[in-house]
């Protein structure tokens, strides 16, 4: 996370900090556009203190991966290097959007003369991430200008400036509507078709899902 200027907060988060070791903190603040900081913070962490994971997985609160599935998927490439697993945006295809209320604004300076995102990317649901790429992506970022829309950044931008990086699409098992998430993993447990599944934080949906699974 980054900083707050909430003195009590802060020093909650330190207390958990001390009892738990389970947090890392950037010097930035956090808010929403700051995300970009965020992420690659989370790279140059695990450049530092995780090269011998297999892989990384970056994951929205709001998102169920069915790690149990997920794994059978990873089997197939998992002696492969440089890659994303996740829903895949090709180049060309991902709106840019221009509208001042927009909750994705991007100013017109920015890509101008562009309609569309220029690069394959990733939506920012869940992802997956070979370890050997984190470092890559982590240099990447430190000779690349800052962009505030973090996905397309961490996973458009950054993995356009590394050769050889493959972006392996799951979006047939990707769903983007949390009735839909819940209905299937309730209904057909572990054979659900699902590898991620957009949730309902404030209804405890991912609780619910995973007992379903675990059923």
């Amino acid at each position: 996370m980054g900083l707050t200027n909430n003195s009590t907060l802060q020093t909650m988060i330190e207390d958990e900090s001390l009892v738990n070791q389970d947090i890392v903190q950037g010097y930035f603040m956090d808010t929403y556009h700051n995300l970009t900081n965020k992420r690659v913070m989370g790279l140059k962490w695990i450049t530092d203190h995780c090269r011998n994971a297999e892989f990384v997985a970056k994951i929205d609160d709001d998102v169920f991966m069915n790690f149990h599935r997920i794994f059978g998927r990873l089997k197939s490439i998992k002696d492969r290097r440089k890659y994303l697993v996740c829903y895949r945006l090709n180049a060309n295809s991902n709106f840019i959007q221009r509208g001042i209320n927009d909750k994705w604004y991007v100013h017109r300076d920015d890509f101008r003369g562009f309609k569309y995102y220029p690069f394959t990317s990733c939506s920012g649901l869940a992802v997956l991430i070979s370890i050997d790429l984190v470092p890559l992506l982590y240099k990447a970022a430190l000779i690349s200008p800052f962009f505030w829309v973090d996905d397309f950044y961490l996973f458009g931008i950054l993995p356009a400036k590394i050769p050889g990086v493959i972006h392996y699409g799951i979006n047939e098992h990707v769903s983007l509507n949390h009735r839909r998430t819940f209905n299937c993993f309730s209904k057909y447990k572990d054979n659900c078709e699902l590898f991620v599944g957009l949730t309902d934080p404030d209804n405890n949906r991912n609780l619910k899902v995973w007992d379903e699974i675990e059923k």
